[in-house]
């Protein structure tokens, strides 16, 4: 699924206006975002978190020359499944 087809859905499911539905989910991904540059932590009950883990710098080797690189400490955005999404896609096919 991508995001238009997910604007769709939620849009068919709420009764919502397609543009007011693509609106508010826009809203949500920037609102993370903003949330996350600024290290912050997001919790969505059901969901999961959405969180910042910084990643020392390494050695790495770039696999078509061979050549040793050094690869910079950066931030990297992470997803952490909340449980009921880990048990509700864990027992899918028992359904």
């Amino acid at each position: 699924m991508n995001k238009s087809e997910l604007i769709a859905e939620i849009s068919k499911r709420s009764n919502v206006p397609a543009l007011q539905t693509e609106q508010a989910i826009n809203f949500a991904i920037d609102i993370i975002s903003e949330k996350m540059s600024l290290g912050e932590k997001v919790y969505i009950v059901g969901l999961g978190t959405f969180q910042v883990h910084k990643r020392s710098g390494h050695s790495a080797v770039n696999p078509r020359t061979g050549e040793k690189i050094e690869v910079e400490a950066y931030d990297a955005p992470v997803f952490r499944a909340a449980e009921p999404l880990k048990r509700r896609v864990r027992n899918r096919n028992k359904q």
